[in-house]
């Protein structure tokens, strides 16, 4: 059906030959507007084919505008989504992911999960300086490694370039307290492929530390007196020896044992006997200055280093042990119980090829000490006499020279 448009067009040309043949001024007139009706009608049409032709494209982009905001519309909240869980990640964690600028030096994003750490909020870190964060020993270390990094970049060796790596050190909390941790790093690279920050993960290790502490513990002292064992006290004694040969440092060893200890575990029982074995490590610490140390090698037989001392102080400490414990009670069920000791005493010498001997000697002293009645003092001294202390001298006593 036509439009009154196309219908009045059509008219308008129908006339045209009537209104070309009348010559007056009013028919020129009509015809030159018919012609300008016709004429924008002609535009008019063109315009529409046009319309027209790209309508249908312009509904296609409209479709797919209304796609890519739909798309558009379903990212944004797929992004708020894992926004939330990114958010409720962190916030829940136990590790603490943080961010230090290297330009500024400064962290510059640390995660919630700090606060559980160390009790401060993230704002409150970042506003610290860096040494209330991570430790001056830390820093330095992250110093060394990326002055050698860079250094391996600009040189184009990055198989020189660690991945990642990995610190222990001790981080404040806001309590004041200092909680053992561990931090994964990974460097960040610029446009120009160096180093522009790193990206951090730490983690508390306390656990890990104490079960260190306990197996180092368990693994160097000797549980039932708490003093060092005879694998501890033996390398100290063979660092002693090593201090003796490179410096001349002297220092004498003592190595003790309980008399008739057997007798007192089978009248009184093991655990009367344990009782004993603390009461002489006791003796012993109270007994030593800060440079001495003691350990238990076994059984009932402990031994003493002491640095700097000569052979005569070594006699004169060995006696006043020995008549220290053997003034001392030690309470039992039935009575009281009283044990005395027997002590060899020895020294280093340039003679010596290894500790072995040093503690031979000592153990020979010790023989000799049980040899000549127990409850006394002697030693073998490599250069010296032999000499015995017993329990009424302070002074040594000469008993024969060694060869």
């Amino acid at each position: 059906m036509k439009s009154d448009v196309d219908l009045l067009l059509e008219k308008l040309i129908h006339q045209l030959p009537v209104l070309a043949a009348d010559e007056s001024v009013a028919g020129r007139a009509h015809y030159e507007t018919a012609m300008a009706c016709i004429k924008l009608s002609e535009r008019f049409s063109k315009v529409m084919a046009i319309t027209d032709k790209y309508q249908a494209k312009i509904g296609e982009v409209i479709h797919q505008l209304r796609e890519s905001n739909d798309a558009l519309n379903r990212t944004q909240e797929t992004l708020r989504q894992n926004e939330a869980r990114l958010r409720l990640l962190t916030e829940n964690m136990l590790d603490v992911i943080w961010l230090l600028d290297l330009g500024i030096w400064r962290l510059v994003y640390v995660s919630p999960s700090v606060y559980k750490l160390r009790g401060y909020t993230p704002e409150e870190v970042m506003s610290q300086p860096l040494d209330e964060s991570l430790s001056p020993e830390f820093q330095k270390e992250i110093v060394g490694w990326l002055e050698s990094d860079r250094d391996a970049l600009s040189l184009g060796r990055t198989e020189k370039v660690a991945t990642s790596r990995r610190y222990e050190y001790p981080t404040t909390c806001q309590d004041g307290s200092a909680v053992w941790t561990e931090a994964l790093t990974n460097y960040l690279f610029d446009e120009h492929g160096m180093p522009s920050q790193i990206l951090g993960v730490t983690r508390d290790i306390s656990e890990q530390k104490a079960v260190e502490e306990t197996l180092r513990y368990l693994a160097t002292t000797d549980t039932l007196t708490n003093l060092p064992n005879r694998r501890l006290f033996l390398d100290r004694l063979d660092q002693e020896r090593s201090r003796y040969m490179r410096y001349g440092k002297q220092g004498a060893l003592l190595m003790l044992d309980l008399d008739r200890f057997k007798h007192v575990n089978d009248t009184h029982g093991h655990a009367v006997g344990d009782t004993v074995l603390r009461h002489v490590a006791q003796a012993l610490l109270s007994s030593l200055r800060k440079p001495d140390f003691s350990g238990r090698l076994g059984g009932e037989e402990f031994a003493v280093f002491l640095p700097e001392t000569t052979a005569d102080g070594a006699m004169q400490f060995a006696e006043r042990l020995r008549r220290k414990i053997a003034k001392t009670s030690i309470p039992a069920a039935t009575s009281a119980i009283t044990i005395t000791l027997s002590i060899g005493v020895s020294r280093f010498s340039q003679d010596d090829r290894t500790t072995d001997d040093i503690l031979a000697r000592a153990d020979s002293s010790l023989y000799l000490a049980k040899e000549k009645g127990r409850n006394r003092v002697a030693s073998l001294l490599p250069g010296d006499q032999t000499r015995l202390m017993t329990e009424t001298d302070l002074e040594p006593q000469t008993i024969h020279s060694v060869s």
